[in-house]
């Protein structure tokens, strides 16, 4: 079988991991995997992650998208009747604010579709999946009408699923997206759940499938000096609460370091905070880094516990890995993060809880915690391996295509 993958950057750039990850096991189930990149807007076509031997990247469908990304008049000429169509009626359902962000999800759907029709021929394809739920997703959805005999699936996470990690009541063509493909998986059982009672009419089309990591056959040491080292793993963005996270830390009595990886828009803030922080805490910010390099100082040095304090969260990948490794996690009943943390791995929290009262729960964590580091590589083993995770999605992919 042959399957059309949509990513968003990968295999360009490093920030794009978890599609990387997939893609290896899914060129184990399928004969051939094309790779668009369906939101690069680099020049540069070095590739950064090694493409297995049977997948490669569509360069003419990455050619037109990023000319015609450059010029309005080309998107113009990209319209049809059936895709103007789909933003009448999606345009009045929303504040005026937020028109020129629906109109921006639209226009990307707009070109990826037409780049995709223009550049292959999308009939000699088993499957089209879309690792994104957005405007990926919403371009193929568009296209099952027209290729009945292939079979269109998304995936969805957490800022292309949940409404409110935007700070919106919907998103832009969710429930035109879901309507037009054959299958959703959410990464989570909340998400599936979330959908269901949202779009009940589709509820059997969406079904939870986790994703998972390679087990890393090592575990983290445990601090042994009384020093508390804490990570955090996340984009600074307004929905990770990282600013927060800085004043929780702030009330903390116990000597404690804490590194961060990850940078955005609020990192100034981060930074600026974290000169302001107690003598007894010493903090390093990382910013963007090779999730290869999250995964050596998990590997070489003393992790006690990651700490997530987000609003909103689908079911985060940072949290299996710190698992794999033995490392108990702190996050707060949002998503599907009530499916991986309990009170025998890590410490589940209010996502309206108190800086103090989550500082009080970090400063008391053992450093040693031989129980819970356990319980967090079973709950890995158990639930967020690839192998098992990975290989049972690609089997599903056969087995749904040859239901069509």
């Amino acid at each position: 079988m042959k399957l059309l993958y949509l990513v968003d950057e990968y295999p360009f750039e490093t920030n794009e991991h978890f599609p990387g990850l997939e893609c290896d096991y899914l060129c184990r189930t399928f004969q051939e995997v094309l790779v668009v990149p369906t939101n690069y807007p680099g020049a540069s076509r070095t590739v950064k992650y090694r493409l297995p031997s049977n997948a490669s990247v569509s360069a003419t469908a990455l050619d037109e998208l990023a000319e015609v990304s450059k010029s309005k008049g080309t998107l113009r000429t990209k319209c049809s009747a059936a895709s103007l169509l789909s933003l009448g009626k999606e345009i009045p359902f929303w504040p005026k604010k937020f028109w020129k962000d629906v109109v921006s999800f639209w226009g990307q759907s707009v070109l990826i579709q037409s780049a995709l029709v223009n550049n292959l021929k999308i009939e000699n394809f088993d499957v089209v999946y879309s690792f994104w739920s957005g405007p990926a997703a919403f371009a193929i959805s568009r296209l099952k009408k027209h290729y009945p005999k292939t079979l269109f699936v998304a995936r969805a996470h957490g800022y292309d699923l949940f409404s409110e990690a935007t700070g919106r009541t919907k998103l832009p063509f969710q429930h035109s997206t879901i309507s037009g493909l054959d299958y959703l998986f959410p990464c989570s059982k909340a998400g599936q759940n979330y959908l269901h009672r949202k779009f009940p009419r589709h509820g059997s089309k969406i079904s939870a499938a986790y994703l998972g990591i390679d087990d890393p056959v090592a575990q983290s040491p445990a601090s042994s000096d009384g020093v508390l080292r804490v990570v955090s793993c996340a984009a600074v963005l307004p929905v990770k609460r990282m600013p927060y996270l800085v004043d929780v830390l702030s009330l903390a009595r116990r000597p404690m370091e804490w590194t961060h990886f990850g940078d955005g828009p609020e990192m100034a803030d981060v930074r600026k905070k974290t000169t302001h922080l107690p003598q007894n805490i010493r903090a390093d910010l990382r910013g963007n880094v090779p999730n290869a390099d999250v995964l050596a100082h998990y590997r070489q040095n003393p992790v006690d516990l990651l700490v997530n304090v987000s609003r909103s969260e689908g079911l985060p990948v940072s949290m299996m890995e710190a698992f794999a490794f033995g490392i108990p996690c702190l996050g707060t009943t949002v998503g599907g993060v009530p499916e991986i943390i309990n009170s025998a791995n890590g410490y589940l929290l209010s996502p309206t809880a108190s800086a103090k009262d989550i500082a009080t729960v970090i400063e008391r964590h053992p450093s040693s915690s031989p129980h819970m580091r356990r319980n967090a590589r079973q709950t890995y083993l158990e639930k967020f391996r690839a192998t098992a995770n990975f290989e049972a999605f690609g089997r599903a992919l056969h087995q749904l295509r040859r239901q069509i």
